[in-house]
């Protein structure tokens, strides 16, 4: 970066207001170091993008489908994620038009100056932090039911044994993989495998008797929420849809490291119309199948006894898919904390002082996440505090309005009005999310019965 550049103090969003393009896009470069480019290809960056948290949507979408409906469900998907989808083009043409973006704070600074920086990066780690959580607990329940798919003897039952397995393999996979290019082979493999977790789902399904049938009390699925679904669930679900379809935190790390930065749009546009199929088919299946009441949080819960073989593929499969995610929501954070403990630290360097220095690196992510698995009342409480905040103002509102703002006050011009109004919409229905959201996780985490059983063995995920 020139003197003047340095000494100005100025962000690239003022840069940009003045007009010089050229000083913002310096200002920029001077941030993404020559380690973090690579040359992926568009297929693997979209097969990262089809890979981030699929594996563990596939078996909670049957659950939200059947609380909100065969209607109502997908059309809470298709509009979470058509918006969502808007918003995130929106941001891959800007972060092209600059060419030298680092993650999504460098977005929020060119949207919003040094307040846009630190609100994207503040939501960027918030996410992760509790994402991370979310796909071990997912691991968990995966490994028990692919070691026990009749269900665990009571001396293994504990969900604290089955978070402390994965705990030290965590530790060793985070030290290999630094960069998202480490897990983009990974990624091509796992999205194959969330097609074949989805086909064990369906034909488990097909195969089981759900648990608890023969209850007498069992209402059926129609194409809304049933009259005598509570506020509570039709909330949590609606506000889970957020939890399906999160490209706003790993679209612009990913942009990085491509061979052709311009090629993203094509990529998340794919990776979207594939995870949209096999969403609508897994989360249809198991509630038309069996009756709504009866579908497990996660789907991989209820299968019992009838379909032990298909079980145990689709939690073999979900093991190996939410461990990927595991990692891609690490490198997110391991970056954010390599860049403030160790910003000079070589990622492709693995002598004795570079490992231990990434030991230090991925050690807060790891510890949070085990902590908040361990500690956070069931799996419903964490997918809530995940959705209730962070992801409707990440990924839709805090975006969109700041992209509306952007094209006025920078490029001079408003938006399409097509584009205009549904960046518009996303504004108003991120703000409508969290406000669903967060009533429901706390009506959740306040109703539990803390002394019904051990927090760490019963309570927990």
């Amino acid at each position: 970066m020139d003197s003047s550049a340095r000494e100005s103090g100025m962000s690239v969003q003022e840069y940009a207001l003045l007009g010089d393009r050229a000083r913002a896009d310096t200002l920029l470069s001077d941030r993404v170091s020559s380690g973090d480019q690579g040359g992926m290809h568009w297929v693997r960056a979209a097969a990262i993008q089809a890979t981030w948290s699929t594996s563990s949507s596939t078996v909670l979408l049957p659950w939200i489908f059947g609380t909100l409906g065969y209607v109502g469900g997908p059309l809470c998907l298709v509009v979470f994620v058509g918006l969502a989808l808007v918003v995130q083009l929106k941001v891959v043409e800007l972060a092209a038009e600059h060419g030298a973006m680092a993650d999504m704070a460098d977005v929020g600074e060119a949207l919003a100056g040094e307040t846009g920086r630190r609100l994207f990066r503040g939501l960027l780690l918030a996410n992760q932090v509790l994402f991370m959580p979310c796909a071990l607990v997912f691991c968990a329940h995966s490994l028990r039911g692919l070691a026990f798919p009749k269900g665990p003897p009571p001396s293994l039952a504990c969900h604290f044994y089955w978070t402390m397995m994965l705990v030290g393999v965590a530790f060793v996979v985070l030290q290999s993989g630094r960069r998202f290019g480490h897990a983009s082979t990974l990624a091509l493999a796992t999205s194959a495998m969330c097609a074949a977790q989805v086909a064990c789902i369906v034909a488990a399904v097909l195969r089981a008797r759900a648990d608890g049938d023969d209850d007498d009390d069992a209402r059926g699925y129609g194409p809304w929420p049933a009259a005598d679904a509570t506020w509570a669930e039709i909330f949590g679900a609606a506000g889970s849809i957020g939890y399906v379809y999160v490209p706003a935190f790993v679209t612009v790390d990913v942009m990085r490291e491509m061979r052709a930065p311009e090629e993203m749009a094509k990529a998340l546009t794919g990776a979207t119309a594939y995870m949209v199929a096999i969403y609508v088919v897994v989360g249809l299946a198991p509630p038309l199948r069996w009756d709504a009441r009866r579908v497990a949080d996660p789907v991989t819960d209820g299968f019992g006894a009838s379909a032990p073989i298909l079980g145990r593929a689709a939690n073999g499969l979900l093991l190996v898919a939410c461990g990927l995610d595991y990692l891609l929501a690490a490198l997110a954070v391991n970056g954010a904390c390599r860049r403030a403990l160790v910003p000079k630290l070589d990622l492709d360097a693995f002598d004795v002082r570079s490992c231990a220095s990434w030991a230090l690196v991925t050690a807060p992510g790891l510890a949070a996440s085990v902590a908040l698995s361990l500690f956070v009342p069931d799996l419903d409480g964490l997918v809530g505090l995940l959705c209730a905040v962070v992801v409707p103002l990440a990924q839709l509102a805090v975006p969109a309005l700041l992209l509306l703002q952007h094209h006025e006050r920078v490029l001079g011009y408003a938006c399409p009005s097509p584009t205009a109004a549904a960046l518009a919409v996303a504004v108003v229905v991120g703000a409508a999310l969290i406000g669903v959201t967060l009533s429901s996780t706390i009506y959740d985490i306040a109703h539990t019965a803390y002394g019904s059983g051990s927090l760490l063995c019963e309570l927990a995920g």
